[in-house]
């Protein structure tokens, strides 16, 4: 979705600002001055040239005058650039400075060659750079320590935690031996948390990999179309436990080939139809629908639920970030699974958005190129991944 940004009337630069100034302060007083001036010295001269000699004289003032007037345009518009040249030379270095900082060039510095307040306004503005510098090498530095106690301390809970599972497994199958009911139900509410554990342990590992540039993709021509149905059917018995209808608007076109990870893709859409479920009330729907638009095919996922209000929605691509009457809803969640699919959707070249109201319902949209290239070039390198089972 292209989002239309209103463009700032010209107002013109400054240069032609300081020229219309000086116009307006110059020429046109000057000029006025000149008309009234000619005005009295043509009666003067009436009452004391004589006739045959004032035609003559009448063209020689009035050479003078354009001459005169002529000199003084050309002052003006000397004065005026070499004014504006003054003013502008440094603040055009300082202009593009701003701009450098503002697409992420922190290495750029301005020179200060004046003693003036320009000079000490470079001054500032380096000072500022290396600050903003130190700044983000410092929160790169502690994000890396962050990821790197995240990948060690995930990779360290997988082995207990499958093997946890496992046999809690064997038990519950009865493998070692007959146990009572009462044990069973424990025993399976032990195991669904293990569950949840081992999940949260693979957003988090994932997450890592990602913010390192290791998630891994392996891009392909995959039919988007039979991916969004496998998507919406494993889904449908979920949405009936929970007495919501599930819909999957069928597009114009059956089948439909894009360059894709369909596994990650699968997790993007995973997540969202799975919130949309997690978060409706009873006899509520979810619908899913895709569509063409230009050269991007667009996923949408559409819930009565609950909502997300207005002072969340600044959050919801954050890690960890759940809006809080979700939490009073739903206490289980890791709040990763959104931040994920931004990042899945922006790889592959698409955007992410989402639309909500509270108690009324959330509507998050996607969109994934169908011109390959349209997708960022590095990522269409094929890169090893992490397929260690739990």
């Amino acid at each position: 979705m292209i989002i239309p940004v209103e463009k700032k009337k010209r107002e013109g630069t400054i240069i032609e600002k300081i020229l219309a100034i000086f116009v307006l302060l110059t020429v046109i007083p000057l000029g006025f001055v000149f008309v009234l001036l000619i005005g009295a010295y043509q009666e003067i001269v009436t009452l004391y040239v004589s006739a045959e000699n004032l035609q003559a004289f009448q063209k020689q003032i009035l050479t003078l005058t354009v001459f005169i007037l002529f000199f003084v345009v050309v002052l003006t518009i000397f004065s005026a650039l070499w004014i504006s040249r003054i003013f502008l030379k440094p603040l055009r270095r300082i202009v593009e400075g701003i701009k450098k900082v503002s697409d992420g060039d922190l290495t750029v510095e301005v020179g200060a060659e004046t003693a003036d307040e320009f000079g000490e306004m470079a001054d500032f503005f380096n000072k500022m750079v290396k600050r903003l510098k130190e700044s983000k090498e410092r929160d790169e530095t502690i994000s890396a320590m962050k990821s790197e106690f995240i990948t060690v301390a995930a990779h360290q809970l997988r082995t207990p935690l499958s093997a946890v599972k496992w046999t809690m497994k064997l038990i519950l199958d009865g493998d070692v031996g007959a146990i009572p009911d009462e044990q069973r139900i424990v025993l399976a509410k032990g195991y669904e948390a293990n569950e949840r554990m081992i999940a949260l342990v693979g957003d988090l590992l994932n997450v890592a990999r990602i913010e390192e540039g290791k998630f891994g993709y392996v891009f392909a021509k995959e039919d988007i179309v039979v991916l969004v149905k496998k998507s919406v059917g494993e889904f449908m018995l979920k949405a009936a436990e929970r007495e919501l209808k599930l819909i999957f608007e069928q597009p114009e076109f059956d089948s439909l080939k894009i360059t894709m990870d369909a596994g990650r893709i699968e997790m993007v859409l995973g997540n969202l139809i799975e919130n949309a479920i997690k978060y409706s009330l009873p006899k509520g729907f979810v619908a899913v629908i895709l569509k063409k638009e230009g050269d991007y095919v667009v996923i949408s996922v559409s819930d009565t639920g609950v909502g997300i209000p207005k002072e969340a929605h600044y959050g919801m691509f954050h890690k960890f970030f759940r809006a809080p009457n979700v939490v009073r809803l739903q206490t289980e969640g890791s709040g990763l699974g959104i931040f994920m699919a931004k990042n899945i959707v922006e790889r592959h070249g698409g955007k992410i958005w989402f639309t909500s109201e509270e108690n009324k319902g959330t509507t998050f949209t996607f969109t994934l190129p169908i011109v390959e290239d349209l997708m960022p070039h590095n990522e269409k390198v094929e890169e090893q991944r992490d397929n260690l089972p739990l």
